[in-house]
């Protein structure tokens, strides 16, 4: 049984105290090999001229065809029925011979993208966002989420991070209690609610940010340039040594990034990424154009409509070949970076397709699309997912079944629902509200938040205009 396994049923003290002790070992021991041997792997190509690059991609790209040809029935079919060998692909270009994965087809027939020679004690679920209404699971491995890892940090060593140091992070779900927060000694995390309302919390989290000796904040652009406000509202002092913010998963507005910067008083960096680990790229020094990296995958971004295609090096236990993001690159794309001197291809300018309405609170909160996603992310049984905000205090929650609705599905509804009234809070009246398939079944194009509230209210660029 793995050391993971036996550790997540140990009593809580216990489990804490092992933290704890595991966290003071130094971050060279304490990150795992396959962490480290990335990282290092990163830090050194970065500087490869594009011919260097492009071998290193293609080796990548024959390993897992050859990996899913041999091991994921999905992928062996699809060679099979076009009378492809995993050799027949020569060339990044080469992958047009085959067809395009969306989320339909993995929801269609899941345990056909699952790779059969994968231990199953070392695999771990994840969730896409779920910001389209349609969250997607799949598995991962631990060593998969340790190269992760590194991608990110390897990024992040441009405005100065080393892997080790101390960040807090103000993303995912609300943290309940009156001390909304949690500290996670083995990875030196400190996690923070994406939502706060009060003072008291706001100089709180300031308070521990700085006990903590932070250098670094990371989370949704929403969520850290709402603290701001929340700062700059209650003319709290900030008095912190931050070296610089870590944007990730929502689109930044140019308005975002100088109200964090101001308040915060250092630099921000922001990065490009998704839960299936498909595409990755981030800023430079003197660039904030997304460096998307070879070394992770192959990026393909349609010539007419700006698409962005994604297939994933990390992923054997469930790969993504020629996946369909959804996401759209603005021009201009190019390869290399006369900036920083980095030969990464591609290099796009920005990424759209992820806007997304906020929710307001009667306080005048605004939640984002990222935070309202977790009270459905683990469901089964619900398939498509709409909240549509009426006014302050009224929102609807809309939702249709996989399949036929059933005691399951009422019942998972029912605790997401609740889990919706946590965050949204109890001066928010929720009614639900079906959707019919012929509302959806066009490639999932219902949006996930719909607002009817003022245009200059809901606005993303904060000028009133969306």
């Amino acid at each position: 049984m793995q050391i993971r396994t036996i550790a997540k049923k140990l009593p809580r003290p216990i489990k804490n105290t092992l933290k704890t002790a595991y966290g003071a070992i130094p971050s060279r021991l304490r990150l795992g090999r396959a962490f480290w041997e990335t990282y290092h792997f990163l830090q050194e190509s970065q500087w490869w001229d594009a011919g260097r690059l492009q071998d290193c991609q293609m080796r990548q790209l024959e390993r897992l065809l050859a990996h899913c040809y041999t091991n994921v029935p999905y992928y062996q079919r699809v060679f099979d029925e076009r009378g492809l060998k995993p050799s027949d692909i020569q060339s990044p270009s080469d992958l047009q011979k085959l067809p395009y994965l969306r989320k339909e087809q993995i929801r269609k027939e899941p345990q056909a993208f699952l790779a059969r020679n994968r231990r199953q004690d070392r695999l771990e679920h994840r969730y896409t966002t779920g910001t389209s209404g349609q969250p997607l699971q799949f598995p991962v491995d631990y060593d998969e989420l340790e190269r992760e890892w590194a991608f990110a940090f390897h990024q992040w060593s441009r405005v100065g991070y080393v892997p080790g140091d101390a960040r807090a992070e103000v993303r995912g779900t609300q943290i309940p209690g009156p001390k909304p927060y949690e500290w996670d000694p083995v990875i030196r995390v400190l996690r923070l609610s994406p939502v706060v309302k009060d003072k008291e919390t706001v100089q709180f989290y300031l308070d521990t940010i700085r006990s903590n000796h932070i250098r670094f904040l990371y989370g949704y652009p929403s969520s850290l340039t709402y603290l701001a406000s929340l700062i700059e509202r209650y003319k709290v002092s900030v008095n912190l040594t931050l070296t610089a913010l870590l944007f990730a998963s929502e689109t930044l507005y140019p308005w975002q990034r100088s109200l964090a910067e101001r308040v915060f008083g250092c630099r921000s960096y922001n990065f490009y990424g998704m839960a299936e680990h498909v595409v990755i790229g981030g800023e430079c020094e003197s660039s904030p154009a997304f460096h998307c990296m070879p070394q992770y995958g192959i990026t393909e971004v349609d010539p007419k409509t700006g698409e962005i295609t994604g297939t994933g090096f990390l992923n054997h236990a469930h790969p993504f070949l020629r996946y369909k993001t959804a996401d759209v690159a603005t021009q201009p794309i190019q390869s290399g970076c006369p900036g920083c001197g980095r030969n990464y291809f591609p290099i796009l300018a920005d990424v759209e397709g992820r806007l997304q309405d906020f929710v307001l609170t009667p306080e005048g909160v605004p939640i984002c699309s990222c935070v309202l996603t977790f009270p459905f992310k683990q469901r089964r049984t619900i398939a498509r997912v709409q909240i549509v905000q009426e006014t302050f205090n009224r929102v609807i929650l809309r939702s249709a079944p996989v399949g036929e609705a059933d005691a399951q599905y009422e019942a998972e509804l029912t605790e997401a629902y609740a889990g919706l009234q946590h965050i949204l809070g109890e001066g928010v009246t929720i009614r639900k509200e079906g959707i019919s398939p012929e509302e959806y079944m066009g490639q999932g194009k219902l949006r996930f938040i719909l607002s009817h509230l003022p245009r200059e209210i809901r606005c993303y660029d904060g000028s009133g205009e969306s």
